[in-house]
C-alpha cells in the first residue's frame, strides 16, 4: 500500500511499466479515475485517503506483490504522486489480541514491522504506513500523546470541527452502502470504487454521507447493500404521490385542506357572481322608472301635439272663410254705391 499526499497531474506516472494517461486540469478525483482505468493492466488500483490523499493498493489476487513507479522523462524527477521512480514492498504485521464487543472491532495490543537492516524511519511512508494519530469523533477529556524512542520527530495536533462540511471533501454521488457485519458498514464512492470510510452503525441512526440522509426502516444484516444514485431511467415508487395525498389532507389553508379551500372559492365565485346579476336587475328596473318619470315631467308626447296641430290648422281655415266674406261683402258694397 502506497500512500501519496504530493499530486501533480502535469507530471509523467507510470505503475507497473503501464503509462497513466494524465492532463494538468486534472483533479484528484480524475486521477483516481484514470489509474483505476488501468487497473486490469497494472493489478493496482487507486482509494481515497483524507481529503488529500491517494493510496496504490493491489488488486484482489495480487496482494502482497510490488508497486513500481516507472522514471518521468527528467531523471531525478517525482512522479505525479510526488513519489521518486522505484520498487515500493514491504510486509508488516499487526497482532490482533481479541474483539472489542461494544464496537466488534478488532482491538490490537502490538504493531511488528518487520525492516531490513539498510531501512530507515522514512521507508515508513513508502510503504504506505501513515504514521499519524487519528481520532474519529470527539474528545470527552485532555489528551496527552507521548512520543518515545531515539531519534528526531515533528509533531502537530490538528483539529477538524465535525460542523464544518467543507474539511472533507470526497468524489460526488453515486455511492454504495455494504454491511461488512451486522454492524459495520463501509461507504464506497462508486465513480472511482474507493472506499471513503467505515463506520459503526448505531441501531436506528441514519446513514450521512455528501448531504446524502440514508435510513433503513429495518435491521441490516451483514452482505447487505444499497446503492445511492441518479434515477436516470426516471422510474421509481409512489412515495411522492402518496406524500402529496397526504399534504391533501392536512389543513394548511386557514383551517382548511386543499380540497376544501378549493369548494370554497368556487362556490363564493358563483354566489358572488349570481348576487351581481340581481344587484343589475333591480338597478336596470330603478333606470327605468326615472327616465319614465323624467319623460313625464319635461317631455313631449308626440299624439297630443298632432292633435293640438290639427285642430289649430282648423281654426286658421275657419278664420280665413271668414276674412274672405268680409272681403266680398265689402266688394259687393262698393260696387252698389
Amino acid at each position: 500500500r502506497l500512500v501519496a499526499t504530493d499530486i501533480d497531474p502535469e507530471r509523467s506516472l507510470s505503475i507497473n511499466g503501464t503509462e497513466i494517461s494524465l492532463s494538468p486540469a486534472m483533479g484528484l478525483a480524475d486521477v483516481i479515475h484514470a489509474i483505476n482505468n488501468s487497473s486490469a493492466a497494472t493489478n493496482v488500483k487507486a482509494e481515497w485517503v483524507g481529503s488529500d490523499g491517494i493510496a496504490l493498493v493491489n488488486t484482489s489476487g495480487h496482494e502482497g506483490e510490488n508497486i513500481v513507479l516507472g522514471a518521468p522523462a527528467v531523471v531525478d524527477q517525482k512522479s505525479a504522486l510526488g513519489q521518486v521512480p522505484g520498487t515500493y514492498s514491504g510486509t508488516y504485521e499487526i497482532a490482533v489480541t481479541g474483539v472489542n464487543n461494544s464496537t466488534n472491532r478488532p482491538s490490537i495490543e502490538g504493531f511488528d514491522l518487520q525492516i531490513s537492516d539498510s531501512g530507515k524511519p522514512s521507508d515508513l511512508g513508502r510503504l504506505g504506513l501513515r504514521t499519524e494519530l487519528l481520532v474519529d469523533g470527539s474528545i470527552p477529556a485532555d489528551l496527552a500523546i507521548f512520543v518515545t524512542g531515539s531519534g528526531a520527530v515533528d509533531v502537530a495536533v490538528e483539529v477538524l470541527p465535525e460542523s464544518d462540511p467543507d474539511l472533507r471533501k470526497y468524489p460526488a454521488s453515486p455511492f454504495a452502502v455494504e454491511f461488512v457485519s451486522d454492524s459495520i458498514y463501509t461507504i464506497t464512492d462508486m465513480e472511482t470504487d474507493t472506499v471513503v470510510t467505515t463506520r459503526l452503525y448505531e441501531g436506528n441512526s441514519a446513514i450521512r454521507y455528501q448531504d446524502v440522509s440514508l435510513t433503513l426502516a429495518s435491521t441490516p444484516n451483514r452482505g447487505d447493500k444499497f446503492y445511492v444514485e441518479k434515477n436516470s431511467d426516471g422510474v421509481g415508487n409512489n412515495e411522492n404521490l402518496l406524500s402529496l395525498i397526504d399534504l391533501g389532507k392536512e389543513p394548511i389553508i386557514e383551517g382548511q385542506t386543499f380540497s376544501e379551500a378549493y369548494l370554497d372559492l368556487v362556490a363564493g365565485a358563483g354566489s358572488r357572481s349570481r348576487l351581481a346579476q340581481l344587484n343589475q336587475d333591480a338597478m336596470q328596473v330603478i333606470k327605468d322608472q326615472a327616465e319614465a318619470s323624467r319623460e313625464a315631467s319635461v317631455g313631449v308626447n308626440l299624439d297630443e301635439e298632432a292633435a293640438d296641430l290639427i285642430r289649430f290648422q282648423q281654426a286658421y281655415q275657419a278664420a280665413a272663410q271668414v276674412i274672405q266674406i268680409s272681403q266680398r261683402m265689402f266688394d259687393t258694397l262698393i260696387q252698389a254705391g
